[in-house]
């Protein structure tokens, strides 16, 4: 049964449209698989090792983030309590993991806001006059003969 289909090879040439194209285009087309469910990326170890080659699980590291600025009334960023972490404990550990933590933990300082590399560039713009393109948009639409 042909289904309204007629053969590629006898209708492509005329339309312009190349076989491949005409066939993807009867296909239906595919839907998205969402992954949202599914973590992205390596599992997370929860742990991680001193200098002497002793494993200490997240949950230590994030008691010790906790008794580090216990005192201070303020939030911190993540490279103090990594500093403190492997000078204080001896851990061998990346920022990014310390960053993780204090993430879990909600101690990380608000971001701050990017200024701009150029500041006040956006004033240095001529200003538009609408004017101008009015008139050639009104000239273009009228053509060549009706200018002579």
């Amino acid at each position: 049964m042909d289904h309204g289909r007629v053969q590629c090879f006898h209708r492509t040439p005329h339309c312009g449209v190349s076989r491949s194209t005409y066939y993807n285009w009867l296909q239906p087309p595919k839907k998205k698989e969402k992954h949202d469910s599914k973590p992205v990326g390596r599992p997370i170890p929860g742990y991680c090792f001193t200098k002497q080659g002793k494993k200490v699980s997240d949950e230590q590291i994030k008691e010790w983030i906790m008794e580090a600025i216990a005192g201070d009334g303020y939030s911190y960023g993540y490279m103090k309590p990594t500093h403190h972490l492997r000078q204080e404990y001896g851990l061998v550990i990346n920022k990014k993991r310390v960053y993780r933590l204090c993430k879990e933990l909600d101690i990380l300082k608000p971001q701050r806001e990017r200024k701009s590399i150029y500041p006040g560039t956006e004033t240095l713009q001529p200003p538009i006059s609408y004017g101008k393109w009015i008139s050639n948009m009104d000239i273009s639409q009228g053509g060549i003969s009706s200018l002579v």
